[in-house]
């Protein structure tokens, strides 16, 4: 899949009120600046398609600005405490062929029509941070991948995991009498799981059953690990309910694994945990300034807002 980088021209109005955003600028004038880092209104006009554009309300215009802000605050933060620096190849690269976890996020972009090529070049970039900033984070905290697989190995787990979910220990225990008696797993799965989005009670994705389980939670997690394959097990307790859980398959990366490429096998959960106080930190120590004819810098909620 390739989404095209090249800038386009948009002529952006203001909303119903008539406030005036942009049309007094020049297309290279800064609207806000990061750090010394200036946001023009070319950068602005380039985040919606030409269409939506050309009927941008004033909001939309800080929408987009505040997301370029934002990311404009990692890149900085990033630059500064890692060394982080994309190249235009990254930048082209991460466009023609997205990894899988992204995937969906690339996809949505470019079909949308209200969506100019800017959006697709920023969130190219903001990925590469991304994906740079939370496995050294993760060292950090950790103090090496081996220490993260010898410790922690259920940040890097992933496991083909079939369940059933019902309301209580009792009815779990029920569910499991019947499956140690031989019924079929997804048989009982679909009769009396209150999760009926995962047909017969596999956890997984389209392509694959060997997938992260941390949004369940550290209990589930917990029993996933700790269950012997390919057996029923259970009650397994969490905010959800009462599991009965078989475990088919379970992987944990080595070392070399983990170097080669880490995002891949570090658990979604745990690397936005990593990310979102790093993030916010990032975003609260820039130094933004914001065209007084565009809005003001909000601190409180971190966004563009009208003009007091």
């Amino acid at each position: 899949m390739k989404i095209g980088r090249h800038r386009v021209r948009l002529a952006v109005a203001a909303a119903a009120a008539g406030a005036t955003i942009v049309s007094g600028c020049a297309a290279g004038s800064r609207l806000a600046t990061v750090d010394g880092v200036g946001i023009t209104q070319t950068d602005v006009l380039a985040m919606s398609s030409e269409q939506a554009g050309a009927t941008a309300p004033a909001a939309d215009v800080r929408r987009s600005l505040t997301t370029l802000i934002l990311e404009q605050a990692v890149a900085v933060a990033a630059a500064k405490q890692f060394g982080t620096v994309l190249s235009d190849d990254q930048v082209e690269a991460r466009l023609a062929d997205p990894p899988p976890r992204y995937l969906s996020l690339f996809e949505q972009i470019a079909a949308d029509p209200a969506v100019g090529p800017g959006l697709a070049d920023l969130n190219a970039r903001f990925t590469l941070v991304r994906d740079d900033v939370i496995p050294r984070l993760l060292v950090e905290q950790r103090g090496s991948y081996q220490a993260v697989i010898s410790e922690t190995p259920e940040l890097v787990m992933r496991a083909c995991v079939s369940h059933i979910l019902v309301a209580t220990a009792e009815e779990a225990d029920t569910v499991l009498d019947r499956l140690i008696a031989g019924e079929d797993f997804a048989t009982v799965a679909t009769q009396v799981s209150l999760d009926q989005q995962s047909p017969g009670g596999v956890l997984g994705q389209p392509d694959t059953c060997l997938v992260h389980h941390g949004q369940l939670g550290t209990e589930f997690v917990a029993g996933v690990m700790a269950a012997p394959l390919q057996v029923p097990t259970g009650p397994l307790a969490t905010s959800f309910g009462f599991h009965v859980i078989q475990v088919d398959e379970r992987v944990i990366p080595t070392v070399a694994e983990m170097t080669a490429d880490p995002m891949t096998h570090l658990d979604p959960a745990t690397a936005n945990e990593l990310m979102g106080p790093w993030f916010g930190a990032a975003v609260t120590d820039a130094d933004i300034d914001v065209r007084s004819s565009v809005g003001e810098w909000s601190a409180e909620s971190s966004t563009v807002v009208a003009g007091s």
